[in-house]
């Protein structure tokens, strides 16, 4: 088989004939806007409790990881800083965007509006 039909069979995913998963998923950020800013809402206040002072934040993720408090504050602090799961901001897109073009996921690199569409930072 040529590698160009092998290449078209195993990156099906990019035939510009075939509906694409961004279009579908921007179609449902538009229907269920509401459903997104209520989930948004409860993520954040999440966030926010989990990194309080509050000395229960440790016990509560403790018991739900199974790990003691003092691994819970371990994991929280070390390898889950709050910038990283701030829903706020986006880090590393620019990476990201080229490893998807590299592993042959998109295209090309996406636009400034395509961008603005797929990343939707709902306050």
């Amino acid at each position: 088989m040529p590698e160009s039909q092998r290449n078209r069979e195993t990156y099906h995913h990019l035939d510009p004939s075939q509906p694409r998963r961004g279009t579908r998923l921007t179609d449902t950020l538009a229907r269920r806007k509401n459903a997104f800013n209520r989930y948004m809402k409860a993520y954040r206040e999440t966030i926010a409790y989990m990194y309080s002072d509050d000395p229960q934040v440790l016990k509560d993720y403790g018991e739900f990881a199974g790990v003691s408090e003092a691994m819970a504050k371990r994991v929280r602090d070390d390898f889950f800083p709050p910038s990283l799961v701030n829903p706020d901001e986006i880090h590393g897109l620019d990476e990201l965007m080229a490893e998807a073009l590299t592993l042959k996921f998109i295209l090309a690199p996406l636009t400034k509006e395509q961008v603005g569409e797929l990343v939707q930072i709902v306050k």
